[in-house]
């Protein structure tokens, strides 16, 4: 198999916000069946911010809740705010409210950093713990992923992997704290360890203030953002971009 993290990331773009929901949503039911199909559980961890929420609002919808099986299916977040889940700035918090507390899913699949509001560093390490022992690993031991969700800020940014900061020169962990400056917060982030070992990760990308920075990601020039180092060694790498995003693409 190629090393896909070698190659240019696959690009799908959708004409508007429904249609790039519809299609995020046929690819998640595809990779997630194909993974209990094969290994009998599947693992996906979810992202964060107001895209994800079209995408959920969808997939609670009749046909993919009667039909997935959504109780061979770990859930994780990629990243997540230190703040409590009860918080609307909670990356989980929002997913459970909009997604999982709708589907067929069993209470011990469902992982998250627990404590970060209090002590980012110990969550960090015991979210990494729960990956490890949930997770199967691949051929070098590091937990491989069946499908990464991750989006992208317009400064590159993508999971709580800012430019700038600590996690971005992190080799060995798989989750760490992440202390922003200029959000003058920690955060909890998969590092590229984790993220480049997955078997798909799909970046969904909404907004045109956003297009630039995609623009120069995806046509060869944009290695100084963070979103550019998530290159799957074994994996598939897909951009989902809504018209907007994609308005700058030449190709």
């Amino acid at each position: 198999m190629p090393e896909s993290g070698l190659m240019k990331p696959e690009v799908v773009r959708a004409g508007s916000a429904s249609e790039l929901a519809d299609s995020v949503a046929s690819s998640f039911a595809e990779i997630i069946t194909q993974a209990v199909e094969n290994r009998g559980v599947a693992s996906v961890a979810l992202s964060g911010g107001s895209t994800p929420k079209a995408i959920y609002n969808r997939l609670v919808r009749e046909d993919y809740l009667n039909s997935l099986p959504w109780d061979k299916i770990n859930f994780f977040v990629s990243d997540e705010r230190c703040v409590p889940l009860s918080s609307e700035e909670s990356n989980f918090g929002n997913a459970q409210r909009l997604l999982l507390s709708k589907i067929k899913a069993t209470p011990w699949c469902l992982h998250f950093p627990s404590g970060q509001e209090t002590d980012a560093v110990r969550a960090a390490q015991a979210y990494e713990k729960v990956i490890i022992d949930t997770v199967t690993g691949g051929s070098d031991a590091v937990p491989r992923f069946d499908l990464i969700f991750l989006g992208m800020g317009p400064d590159g940014h993508t999971a709580s992997l800012f430019p700038g900061t600590k996690a971005l020169d992190e080799s060995k962990r798989l989750v760490i704290e992440n202390f922003v400056p200029h959000l003058d917060a920690n955060r909890i982030t998969f590092t590229y360890r984790l993220l480049n070992a997955a078997r798909n990760v799909i970046f969904v990308v909404a907004g045109e203030d956003k297009s630039a920075v995609v623009k120069e990601i995806l046509e060869g020039s944009g290695e100084k953002y963070p979103a550019a180092r998530v290159t799957p060694k074994e994996g598939i790498n897909t951009w989902m971009l809504d018209a907007a995003a994609a308005s700058k693409l030449t190709t």
